[in-house]
C-alpha cells in the first residue's frame, strides 16, 4: 500500500461510516416525529385536559417546544407529525417488533410497547388493508431529514 492508497482507503471508510451515521440520525428522526404523531392524537383523543386546548393544541404545543429550544417542531411541522402517524398507525408493530429500530429507543421509550398497543387509535388504518412490515421498515430508513452527500472518488 501506498501513501495515494492509504488516504483513497481512509477517505472510503470515513464516508461509509459518514453515511450510516447519517442514516441513523434519519430513522431516530422517523421515529420521532413518528412519537410525536402518536402522542399529539392520544392526547387529542384521550387527554384529560384537552377540552382546555381545543383548537389551539398544536399552537399550544409548538410554543411549549420551542420555549424547549425542540427543532421542527412549529405548528405546521406538529400538523404533518400528527397526518404521518394517522397514515402510518401500524408501524408501532415494526417499532416493538424490530430489534434494530428498538435498539435506537432511549430506555424509556422502549418501555412503552405496551403503551403502543394498549392506546392504538382505533379506526385509523381502513379494514382489510394489512401493510407488511418491510414497507414500514424501508420507510423508516428512506425518508431523510438529512442530507447524504456521497462523493465521486
Amino acid at each position: 500500500m501506498d501513501f495515494k492508497e492509504l488516504i483513497l482507503f481512509l477517505s472510503k471508510i470515513n464516508e461509509q461510516l459518514r453515511e450510516q451515521s447519517l442514516r441513523a440520525v434519519n430513522t431516530s428522526l422517523t421515529l420521532r416525529n413518528w412519537f410525536f404523531g402518536f402522542y399529539i392524537v392520544e392526547y387529542e383523543q384521550n387527554g384529560k385536559d384537552r377540552a382546555g386546548y381545543g383548537k389551539a393544541l398544536l399552537a399550544n404545543i409548538a410554543t411549549a417546544m420551542k420555549g424547549l429550544a425542540i427543532p421542527n417542531t412549529d405548528e405546521r411541522e406538529l400538523r404533518r407529525y400528527r397526518q404521518f402517524y394517522m397514515v402510518y398507525p401500524s408501524a408501532a408493530n415494526l417499532i416493538t417488533a424490530n430489534n434494530q429500530i428498538r435498539g435506537l429507543l432511549p430506555p424509556e421509550l422502549s418501555l412503552i410497547e405496551n403503551n403502543i398497543h394498549k392506546n392504538h387509535i382505533r379506526g385509523l388504518t381502513p379494514p382489510g388493508l394489512q401493510i407488511p412490515d418491510a414497507h414500514y421498515f424501508n420507510l423508516f430508513n428512506r425518508i431523510s431529514y438529512v442530507q447524504i452527500k456521497t462523493r465521486s472518488m
